[in-house]
């Protein structure tokens, strides 16, 4: 299961991480120590449950939130489904705070991403992602929304060794009318094996399960309509390589 045709069950199993390794929302409030640390369980090298995660997140902007260990995600499988109940904090919150349902081709590949609404009478358009993939299995493109509607088209580019290096996302109002693009950019990748090929299931883990190796550096830009910068961020991990590192403790 994932993007890419290169996922085995044969690879290393993934105990546990640091959040603040991922691509966590730039305002969740969490500590720096061992405290925000995720841990994984498996059955038949399919994970099952994630324990430690972020609950409150804003549902229009994916921003705000805050991180506890208590928090945890179940992962359900059916046959070509896989459904993530999100958030819950027990006995404090017995209900997932969102459900994501993932659709999957007969080679189970993720071909789509649905953000499951309580009340499906206010389901709405932006809710579902559609994936495509290269010929050799690399995610190449995902389009939320319709095309007459709201919608945005997000492009994936990759190097020569499988490294994802760019997403450029573009965000449409009616038709053809381009409200602005953002433009993503991924570097300074080490030569270990990514261990995170599984964790396309995560918010935080989706950019980093993208790629053969690992990136330490990302910058962000946005330009509106007319191509002018609006918004800038970068962000960098100074990161050994992950075997016998508390990042990636392996099973």
């Amino acid at each position: 299961m994932g993007c890419s045709s290169e996922d085995s069950p044969n690879e290393p199993l993934v105990a546990s991480y640091f959040f603040s390794y991922m691509h966590y929302p730039t305002d969740t409030s969490f500590s720096t120590s061992e405290s925000n640390q995720v841990r994984i369980t498996y059955k038949n090298h399919r994970i099952t449950k994630r324990q430690g995660g972020v609950r409150g997140i804003d549902s229009s902007t994916g921003f705000g939130g805050w991180y506890s260990s208590e928090i945890s995600d179940t992962v359900i499988y059916s046959r070509q489904k896989i459904l993530v109940e999100e958030g819950r904090v027990l006995p404090y919150y017995t209900e997932p705070s969102s459900r994501t349902e993932f659709i999957l081709d007969p080679q189970q590949r993720i071909m789509q991403r649905i953000n499951v609404n309580a009340n499906v009478i206010y389901q709405s358009h932006m809710d579902t992602t559609k994936y495509s993939y290269t010929p050799s299995g690399l995610l190449y493109q995902s389009r939320k929304g319709k095309p007459n509607l709201e919608h945005e088209v997000e492009t994936f580019y990759y190097d020569s060794h499988d490294n994802l290096v760019a997403i450029i996302t573009k965000h449409y109002g009616y038709g053809t009318l381009l409200y602005y693009t953002v433009k993503e950019t991924f570097s300074e990748y080490d030569d270990a094996p990514n261990p995170l090929k599984q964790f396309f299931l995560f918010k935080e883990t989706f950019l980093r399960s993208l790629s053969k190796n690992n990136y330490m550096h990302y910058e962000k830009t946005q330009y509106d309509y007319d191509q002018n910068v609006v918004a800038h961020e970068e962000r960098h991990w100074v990161v050994p390589h992950y075997q016998g590192h508390i990042l990636f403790a392996l099973y």
